[in-house]
């Protein structure tokens, strides 16, 4: 009886599912025709429309509460459905809108099953990509469905779209957490183009792969065997289990800091504001700052709120726990005893965390007073003493591939902006949403000078070894790097106007994913923006992950003899 009764809701389920698919599919079309081109919709088909959706979200309802009872209640499979759910029952959103995000769901749903019916997957899996490979292909092709969005005339407040090459150039910033901007973000796009951008940063801080991995593991699969390899590879993990785990830790973290992080920000803004844009503006700059993208509504960035401590404090805190890694901020989490930070002992922490926190303090210092005291009579001149220091710390933080300012960056010396410089190319540290070359790999190359001129065999940090293999990946990291930037800069310097010191500092801010610029973005030409772009992709995929992925990697066995050769 009982599998009798499943049989029939099954049927039940599968006609449903077939007329919810055919209102899909006049959804989406609804929505790509009549709203991303802004067309006039004439009374008679928005009638319609409006009847299909009502038709579309009360039966989608329906099917979900037979797929609850035909799993026995197993809810773990359908939460993106369930959720979504919750917020159609709470009219969370106009009636277009929920109709136009459920067809997209359920298109997406039957694009999948159409490339699994054909094997397309199989087909994807037998060719030969590695995990660098991987990497590059999936945020080439988030930059691609940006671009294809931002280019829609619902994107931009004149109902035009946004130009090719300014698409190009946006969208890339977003995804690879950058924030140069060739056309301000607040003025300039509209409600749906910032959401666009918003999900380009959520998308390009997380990764691709890992967001693709959390879905497979909220559907209760896993990947394949040769996903898992890519996953690991790009993760830099030994173990499957480890992979899965350290994942699931990272969509926790993220949650927790961005949500702590727009609440805070709506406190601030809701007197000032009211609670919608207060909530608009909460959202957005919390989630640009802990994915240190730097984009923000505001046409100055943050620089109004040059002297307010309570949002330099939650953007710092945001630019900060996303900087240091999702590998540091987990270790910090194992080692702390019920909740309590003083319980937190350095001696229990691994190398990697040490060498991270001891290197971000150390360039967070040393960024902090240089911009205060070569800025004290200059940029920051019309601020107290102590807004100074403020100012002096926030813009240390920010350079750690954050993007966002609190004084104005085309006036700073010469001399602040080359210290700047370095701090960016230096960046963030490895599996966070920053860039740059990484704290460790400069932490490494520091260390193996000093091993070096103090004629040690092994470089050593907190009474361990570093491998040789980590010595030879960090000096292939600067020396990329490096020659990526001198490439880079040396055609722009040929093509654009601008300063060498202000062409320089636009190099590596594009490179380290920064998204400062003394103003020379707004300047550049069709060449110097497809320039900049590549160095945006570039720095946040990382130049040894490029060189990889266009190389092929062979194991050489062969041991020649040992040679002399003078250098120095």
């Amino acid at each position: 009886m009982v599998y009798m009764k499943s049989g029939y809701l099954s049927r039940i389920q599968k006609s449903l599912y077939s007329f919810i698919s055919f209102c899909a599919a006049v959804g989406v079309i609804e929505t790509i025709i009549f709203r991303g081109f802004t067309i006039y919709e004439p009374e008679l088909i928005r009638l319609i429309i409006h009847g299909v959706y009502s038709v579309l979200i009360v039966l989608y309802l329906i099917w979900v509460a037979l797929r609850v009872i035909e799993s026995g209640w197993q809810l773990r499979a359908m939460i993106p459905d369930l959720a979504l759910s919750v917020l159609l029952i709470s009219a969370a959103f106009p009636i277009t809108v929920s109709g136009s995000i459920i067809s997209i769901r359920i298109v997406l749903a039957l694009a999948v099953v159409f490339l699994r019916k054909f094997e397309m997957s199989a087909f994807a899996t037998r060719i030969r990509l590695n995990p660098a490979s991987v990497l590059l292909l999936s945020f080439f092709l988030v930059i691609v469905i940006g671009v294809l969005l931002l280019m829609l005339p619902a994107a931009t407040v004149d109902k035009k779209g946004t130009g090719f090459i300014d698409a190009v150039f946006t969208s890339t910033s977003a995804t690879c957490v950058t924030g140069l901007i060739v056309q301000d973000t607040g003025s300039y796009f509209s409600s749906f183009g910032q959401v666009v951008i918003l999900i380009l940063i959520q998308v390009g801080g997380l990764g691709i792969m890992t967001l693709s991995t959390l879905f497979a593991m909220i559907l209760g699969r896993r990947l394949g065997l040769k996903q898992e390899e890519h996953m690991r590879g790009i993760l830099d993990l030994s173990g499957p289990a480890q992979m899965y785990k350290l994942i699931v830790q990272i969509i926790r973290i993220t949650v927790f800091f961005e949500l702590m992080g727009a609440f805070f920000l709506f406190l601030k803004w809701y007197p000032v504001m009211g609670s919608h844009h207060a909530l608009k503006h909460a959202v957005f700059h919390s989630i640009s700052a802990f994915c240190n993208a730097g984009f923000s509504l505001n046409s100055t960035s943050l620089v109004g709120y040059v002297s307010d401590i309570s949002v330099n404090c939650v953007v710092v805190m945001l630019i900060l726990f996303g900087g240091f890694g999702f590998m540091v901020i987990d270790d910090l989490i194992k080692n702390i005893r019920n909740y309590n930070p003083l319980s937190l002992k350095w001696s229990r922490l691994n190398t990697h965390t040490k060498i991270v926190l001891t290197t971000s303090a150390v360039l967070l210092v040393v960024g902090t007073l240089s911009v205060f005291f070569f800025e004290f009579d200059n940029a920051m001149l019309d601020l107290s003493t102590g807004n100074k220091l403020l100012a002096a710390f926030f813009q240390s933080t920010t350079l750690r591939t954050a993007g966002f300012n609190t004084i104005d960056i085309g006036t700073l010396r010469d001399v602040t902006l080359f210290i700047s410089i370095m701090l960016m190319f230096i960046g963030a540290s490895p599996s966070s949403t920053g860039g740059g070359i990484k704290t460790t790999t400069f932490a490494v190359l520091i260390l193996t000078v000093r091993a070096m001129l103090t004629s040690r065999d092994k470089v050593e940090i907190f009474s361990r070894t570093i491998p040789q293999q980590t010595v030879y990946k960090s000096i292939a990291i600067m020396l990329f790097s490096s020659t990526f930037v001198i490439g880079v800069t040396v055609l722009l310097l040929a093509t654009q106007q601008g300063e060498f010191i202000d062409v320089l500092f636009e190099a590596v801010s594009a490179i380290g994913t920064v998204g400062l610029s003394t103003g020379v973005t707004g300047h550049l030409d069709t060449v110097g923006k497809l320039l900049i772009t590549l160095l945006m992709y570039v720095g946040r995929v990382g130049p040894l992950t490029m060189a990889l992925a266009l190389g092929e990697v062979k194991k050489v066995n062969i041991e020649y003899p040992t040679t002399r050769v003078a250098v120095g």
